[in-house]
């Protein structure tokens, strides 16, 4: 019984980590959509500048 209650809460902290990662793929592409609308609406703001993003 012990080895199947850690095999599940392995498995749930993988659930987690994939959970947190889709949460952060979310977070990043949308924080780089603002920075586009910013960089589009001010012309001395430069979204390289100002903001993160990853990739680059």
């Amino acid at each position: 019984m012990a080895q199947k209650k850690a095999k599940y809460q392995g498995s749930d902290l993988f659930n987690k980590r994939a959970y947190i990662a889709q949460e952060h793929l979310e977070v990043m592409s949308e924080i780089t959509r603002l920075c586009a609308i910013l960089g589009k609406r001010s012309s001395h703001v430069r979204p390289d500048e100002e903001c993160v993003v990853p990739g680059k």
